[in-house]
């Protein structure tokens, strides 16, 4: 994806499940490991920690991003952090035993550039670096599937962050919070909001699989069916981003640029993006500024800059 970097920084402001109250894992800390968890095929809530699914399914995809944050040091991360990564769920106030299976990971650099890896070998998290871990969830023993109705999702990292080492090899100094949980509504498809929302997913899974043309089809049959849905509308923006069709994009932010305003939104970063790559740099200055304030707004505008010049 383009700006892959600037952007996924953008959307810890709205992530699985806020990450404020950090847990001190030692004396004295300065690094700080930011994370979120979603599913990768659901459909996020406004309130960010609850995902709808559509149907009965016998895995649930998941994805798991971290930062490693407010250092200038890298972090290793060995083998056995992703196998300490201590995962329950539970449907109905019970306790469902699961594994989660990782099948994909990638880091991406602090210059953006995006590198598959393997989780058999230690991986150097470089400072402003992320890592996406990609895998699903299955019942253990059980090949039922995760039937309809509300589940809860969590994830403990206080076992896993224990393998965590300095670029030194020593044992790593840092921030981080401790578990968090998610709801994952799995709904059945019966009613004209419930074929929108499935639709919306639809498309939202095309775009973490990369494929925004599939996306774009989507959101446009979604437009047909109801010109004023304003979440199909951003959704197209952000497909003609990807396609880098930046005119296309701006008119798509334009439109709903109304429904998604406060620092929370992804809405204006994309669109002073887009503004930025048909050379219209003072109106994405003058949104960054006026949704980020003034400081916060120019870095982010040196980071799409940086991003752009790539492309």
């Amino acid at each position: 994806m383009i700006y892959r970097r600037a952007v996924q920084i953008l959307s810890f402001t709205c992530a699985a499940f806020a990450l404020v109250q950090p847990v001190t894992a030692q004396e004295a800390p300065t690094a700080y490991l930011r994370w979120s968890v979603d599913v990768a095929d659901g459909l996020q809530a406004e309130n960010g920690v609850t995902f709808d699914a559509f149907g009965e399914r016998s895995e649930v995809p998941v994805r798991v991003t971290f930062i490693n944050e407010e250092t200038d040091e890298a972090l290793l991360v060995q083998p056995s952090f992703v196998d300490n990564v201590d995962v329950t769920w539970h449907h109905d106030l019970r306790a469902v035993p699961v594994t989660i299976q990782w099948r994909d990971a990638e880091v991406t650099t602090p210059d953006d550039i995006v590198i598959p890896v393997t989780l058999r070998t230690a991986i150097t998290l470089e400072a402003g670096g992320l890592l996406t871990l990609e895998g699903v969830i299955q019942k253990r023993g059980d090949d039922s599937a995760f039937g309809l109705g509300e589940h809860r999702l969590s994830l403990n990292l206080e076992r896993a962050v224990r393998s965590l080492q300095s670029a030194a090899g020593t044992p790593w100094v840092g921030r981080y919070v401790e578990s968090g949980d998610i709801t994952v509504r799995m709904v059945e498809v019966r009613t004209a909001t419930d074929a929108r929302r499935k639709g919306l997913a639809d498309a939202s899974k095309a775009m973490a699989r990369d494929d925004p043309n599939a996306a774009l089809r989507d959101y446009l049959q979604l437009i047909k069916q109801n010109p004023s849905d304003i979440a199909a509308h951003a959704g197209a923006g952000q497909a003609y981003m990807e396609l880098r069709r930046f005119r296309e994009a701006i008119a798509e932010f334009e439109l709903v640029l109304p429904n998604y305003v406060g620092e929370r939104s992804l809405i204006p970063g994309w669109l002073a993006y887009s503004y930025l790559s048909v050379g219209q740099e003072q109106k994405a200055e003058a949104l960054l500024v006026s949704t980020y304030g003034p400081e916060a707004g120019r870095r982010q505008l040196q980071q799409f800059r940086a991003a752009a010049s790539r492309r």
